[in-house]
């Protein structure tokens, strides 16, 4: 984040220029448009991501009992207090207990209570849970309990009044006006757009791209190739076949095989799709994106 006096500098060197030159406010929205691209994305500690293992599989010992059990996320069980231990972006200590819910209501495959600090887990889908998918839901919950814009409760409540939080409505199209998009799909498009989802989708993205890449220049340059293509596309299938021969082929491949590269790409365009219609949220994702792996 660009310190208070960094800023006041950067607007003390264009303040000539602003006045000779261009429109003060608008001059005055870009540079603080620039100022708000470079913060990058909220960082999980690796050593806490890894805890994802063990929380698996101390959940899987006793799956039956979980899923026996109806329950929703507001009388979750707690059984794992203080499980993550994080600081949060005011640098403040930030506990995380885990708890366990089964509801066939909710859609969501886990929520992170930020006022209690309780990360609460959904099994009721759980069927046969993959480690790598499970990091990358803990790592997103866990950037929810970093992020203080939901630790600002007075901040997020005026916020989330306005961009929403859970899409609602129904799935279906009902309307009549021809390639319309469902009262759902609408919320939910803005739902993936707000900034906390925003911030807790790029992470997980992040750390999958930088195992993928492993500081490679030539796998970098060709990964940003791939993103920076996927907004000319309607859909993952196209993209994926498109493609599929830079990717899988070659001494130099980046998947072991196409079926790698299919879900790579299955859950990389769910991700981004969103942010590349709505162009300042797509520049500050590429730029967010390459401070990202840069690091």
């Amino acid at each position: 984040m660009v310190q208070p006096l960094q800023v006041i500098s950067r607007l003390n060197f264009y303040f000539i220029y602003i006045m000779n030159n261009m429109n003060l406010q608008e001059q005055i929205r870009r540079i603080l448009r620039e100022e708000f691209l470079n913060e990058g994305n909220i960082k999980v500690p690796q050593s806490e991501i890894d805890k994802a293992g063990v929380l698996l599989d101390l959940i899987n010992s006793d799956i039956e009992k979980y899923k026996n059990n109806k329950t929703t996320l507001y009388n979750a069980s707690i059984d794992f207090k203080n499980y993550f231990k994080i600081k949060d972006e005011n640098g403040e200590p930030n506990y995380i207990s885990v708890g366990i819910y089964n509801d066939d209501k909710d859609v969501g495959a886990a929520r992170m209570d930020v006022n209690n600090n309780n990360l609460l887990i959904n099994v009721h889908s759980w069927d046969g849970m993959s480690l790598e998918n499970f990091e990358d839901i803990i790592t997103h919950e866990l950037v929810h309990s970093m992020d203080k814009l939901l630790k600002n409760s007075e901040v997020f409540n005026d916020y989330y009044s306005k961009k929403g939080a859970e899409p609602t409505g129904n799935k279906f199209n009902l309307s009549k006006v021809k390639n319309s998009k469902s009262e759902y799909s609408k919320n939910y498009e803005k739902y993936r757009k707000s900034q906390h989802e925003y911030n807790a989708e790029l992470t997980p993205l992040i750390n999958k791209i930088k195992k993928i890449v492993k500081n490679d220049e030539y796998k970098i340059k060709l990964m940003f190739w791939l993103i920076e293509n996927a907004k000319n596309y309607n859909n993952e299938t196209d993209l994926y076949h498109d493609t599929k021969d830079y990717f899988t082929d070659g001494s130099g491949r980046m998947f072991n095989s196409q079926d790698d590269y299919w879900k790579f790409i299955y859950n990389m365009f769910a991700v981004i799709k969103p942010w590349t219609t709505k162009t300042t949220l797509y520049k500050k994702f590429i730029n967010d994106l390459y401070l990202g792996i840069d690091k």
